[in-house]
C-alpha cells in the first residue's frame, strides 16, 4: 500500500482534487517501481509473485486483500532505524497480527 504523506495538508489548503490525484498517481508509480526493483534484487521472476499497490491505510488494506484473495501468508516488511524500533513491532504489524486469519511473517531489513 501507499499513502500520499502530505495529502491531508493539501486537502486543508483546498488544493483541487485533480491535483491531489496527480500527486497520488506519481506516488503510486514510484511505489510500483520500488516493488519491482525489490523483486528483481531478491531474484523473483515475474511468475513467482503477484503485485498489488493500493492507496490507503496499510493495515486495513492488507486485511482487505487477505479476504479478497484468500491468502494463506502475509509478509510484512519492518524498517525501523533505531534500537527501540528493532525491539518493538510497528502498529501495522500489530494490527495485522491481531486481525489476520492467515499466517503473518514480519521480515526485517
Amino acid at each position: 500500500t501507499f499513502e500520499l504523506p502530505y495529502e491531508g495538508k493539501l486537502r486543508l489548503a483546498f488544493v483541487e482534487e485533480e491535483v491531489i490525484l496527480g500527486h497520488r498517481a506519481k506516488a503510486r508509480k514510484a511505489a510500483v517501481a520500488r516493488l519491482h526493483q525489490f523483486a528483481t534484487d531478491v531474484g523473483l521472476s515475474g511468475t513467482d509473485w503477484q503485485a498489488s499497490v493500493i492507496h490507503g491505510d496499510t493495515s486495513m488494506r492488507v486485511l482487505e486483500q487477505e479476504e479478497e484473495l484468500g491468502t494463506d501468508l502475509i509478509v510484512l516488511g519492518k524498517h525501523g532505524a533505531g534500537m527501540t524500533e528493532e525491539l518493538l513491532l510497528g502498529s501495522v504489524t500489530k494490527h495485522v497480527l491481531a486481525h489476520a486469519r492467515s499466517d503473518v511473517l514480519a521480515a526485517y531489513r
